[in-house]
C-alpha cells in the first residue's frame, strides 16, 4: 500500500498489481535473503501465507558463503503491464513491457525462488488434517504446487472486466487451459486469481472462449 515505507523497512519497492499479496511475501523473503546473506548465511523457504491482514514466512538457515550466493541468485523483479495485462519476472527491473511497450514499474527485489519444501509441506499437511486442524490444512493444501509457476498471476474478475464479459469460473478455465496444454491452479495468496505459465494474452483468449460456450441463463 505504501511503496516508500517497504523500500525503507525492507529495502524493496512495492507495486498496485493482481498479485500484490504474494509480491508482499517475496518482499519479506527478499529481507529476510539480503540480511541473512550479510552474515554468510543461505535461506530456503519451508511454507509461506497470507491471512487476513498479515503475512508469515517459514523458512530454515544454512550457514555458509556458497548457501548465502545461491539465495542471493534467487532474486529479482516482477511487473505487470496496466495497459495490457502482461506480467513479466526478470533478473533486473523492467522499464517497457515486452509486449506491448508501454512503460512499466517493476516490484522489487523480490525473492522469485521457490516458496515450499514439498516434502516439510505434505508431512505437514498430514499432519495438520490428523489432529483435525482444519484452517491450517486448508492454508497448507492452498500451498501444494504453487512452486511451478512465476512469481505472479492473473486476475479473472479483472480479466472479464477488461473484456467486458460475464463472470466465469476458476475451474471452466482451468480445464480449458489444461485442453491447451497448460497447467494452473488457484492462486494461494489473492481472493481471485489464477497461476500459470501461459501469457496474458492466451489466458484472455481461453477466459473469452470460456464466457461465450458457457451456459446462459433466461429469465421468463
Amino acid at each position: 500500500v505504501y511503496p516508500s515505507v517497504a523500500l525503507r523497512r525492507y529495502g524493496s519497492t512495492s507495486r498496485r498489481s493482481d498479485f500484490e499479496h504474494e509480491t508482499a511475501i517475496r518482499i519479506l523473503l527478499y529481507f529476510c535473503c539480503r540480511v541473512a546473506a550479510a552474515g554468510d548465511i543461505g535461506i530456503e523457504p519451508i511454507a509461506c501465507h497470507s491471512t487476513r491482514h498479515y503475512l508469515r514466512v517459514y523458512l530454515q538457515t544454512h550457514r555458509s558463503a556458497a548457501s548465502a550466493d545461491r539465495s542471493v541468485k534467487q532474486v529479482g523483479y516482477a511487473a505487470e503491464c496496466r495497459t495490457c495485462g502482461e506480467c513479466t519476472a526478470s533478473e533486473a527491473p523492467l522499464t517497457k513491457c515486452r509486449e506491448c511497450g508501454e512503460r512499466v514499474q517493476a516490484a522489487g527485489p523480490i525473492w522469485t525462488g521457490r516458496l515450499t519444501d514439498g516434502r516439510i509441506l505434505e508431512r505437514a499437511k498430514h499432519f495438520a488434517d490428523r489432529m483435525s486442524f482444519t484452517e491450517a490444512a486448508a492454508i497448507l493444501q492452498t500451498l501444494v504446487g504453487v512452486d511451478r509457476y512465476p512469481p505472479y498471476s492473473y486476475d479473472l474478475e479483472r480479466i472479464c472486466s477488461r473484456l467486458k464479459i460475464s463472470s466465469v469460473s476458476h475451474q471452466r478455465v482451468s480445464e480449458r487451459l489444461s485442453s491447451e496444454g497448460y497447467v494452473s491452479m488457484k492462486q494461494p495468496f489473492e481472493k481471485s486469481g489464477l497461476k500459470t505459465k501461459a501469457s496474458y494474452a492466451e489466458t484472455a483468449e481461453i477466459v473469452k472462449e470460456t464466457s461465450s460456450s458457457s451456459p446462459q441463463t433466461h429469465q421468463i
